[in-house]
């Protein structure tokens, strides 16, 4: 009979500990807003889950992160370009654009910009691939195309990177092809890359 009790209490206090602590993690959740104002429907702010402000809108002309947890990107008014906030707004760093806003998260990465060079940071905010590219692509199939050198040139409405060094990274930022290459392209087979090599286009296998 006692052991029965005792099980029973402990299960009690075990999902009152629980649910406490998955309320919190709610609680901590911070959720983007906009004015009902017409006038400025772009502008945003954030307001945790008792719909107290915690960042008021119109502070950043615009916040790209929906449910604020550990970071948020936003377009800061002060400064150029899309940056990562933590949960005391400090600015950690630069975040890549593409088509018109951040960058997107692809195999749980996104692409980061520190003193012009590129790495890779993920959800949580944390530098998992120090910058270190002149330039990189965004993850496919588990590995990113990055370039060491070279330079960007405008073609129509877009930039493509020439000359440099090009090699293949993992998520772990492991090379998976060296950087000796003078361009690489993804190829439509996840386990090949189409690579050029003294003026020469040939395949080679890549293996995660």
């Amino acid at each position: 009979m006692k052991i029965q009790v005792m099980k029973t209490l402990f299960s009690t206090l075990f999902i009152s500990v629980f649910c406490i602590f998955n309320c919190y993690a709610q609680q901590g959740i911070l959720t983007r807003i906009s004015p009902s104002n017409e006038l400025a429907p772009f502008t945003t702010g954030y307001v945790n889950s008792s719909g107290d402000t915690i960042i008021p809108i119109g502070k950043y002309i615009y916040c790209f992160t929906e449910k604020f947890d550990k970071i948020a990107i936003v377009l800061p008014k002060n400064k150029k370009g899309y940056w990562a906030i933590d949960r005391n707004e400090k600015l950690l760093y630069e975040v890549k654009s593409i088509d018109n806003g951040p960058d997107y998260v692809m195999d749980g990465l996104f692409r980061i910009k520190m003193k012009n060079k590129i790495g890779y940071a993920d959800v949580n905010g944390q530098v998992i691939i120090k910058p270190q590219f002149d330039f990189a692509l965004p993850f496919k199939y588990g590995y990113a195309i990055v370039v060491y050198g070279g330079k960007n040139i405008t073609d129509g409405e877009y930039q493509r990177r020439v000359g440099g060094k090009w090699g293949v990274i993992n998520t772990s930022g492991e090379f998976i092809a060296k950087p000796i290459y003078d361009e690489i392209r993804y190829a439509t087979n996840k386990d090949s890359m189409k690579v050029k090599i003294n003026g020469l286009w040939s395949s080679i296998r890549v293996k995660l």
